[in-house]
């Protein structure tokens, strides 16, 4: 638990530091929430493919919405199709904050799937043979 916390203190620190120093982009920072938060709410076993999901879907959606821009400036205008791409990214993030489950997230590790599976890992972690 010491090394976590550790690694997370350098974490934070770095972050603070490329802050300051202008040396961090905003992206940087919101990859690495989010790649804590899967970290966090994920059990071990299920990760991997939670972060194939998500890096398919994300990769999936980027030529989809290409090739749909072009059509779709051409039925409404090139100045509407700007102005409602704006306004979804405008509301995108107020939008996932509409979902409850995103709103009560805490800091909290993932409830194990079976009772003692965390503590088996953690104990594997860390060398414990309890």
């Amino acid at each position: 638990m010491v090394a976590s916390d550790l690694a997370r203190f350098v974490s934070q620190g770095l972050v603070a530091v490329l802050l300051v120093s202008g040396q961090a982009r905003i992206w940087e920072l919101v990859v690495l929430q989010a790649v804590g938060t899967l970290q966090r709410h994920i059990p071990p076993e299920r990760l991997s493919r939670v972060t194939a999901y998500d890096w398919f879907v994300s990769t999936a959606a980027n030529p989809l919405g290409q090739a749909a821009s072009g059509p779709v400036a051409g039925a409404i205008g090139i100045d509407a199709t700007l102005a409602v791409a704006a306004g979804w990214l405008a509301a995108a993030p107020f939008l996932t904050l509409a979902i409850p489950s995103i709103r009560s997230l805490t800091a909290d590790r993932h409830e194990a799937v079976e009772p003692g599976v965390a503590d088996q890992i953690e104990a594997a972690a860390v060398g414990d043979d309890r």
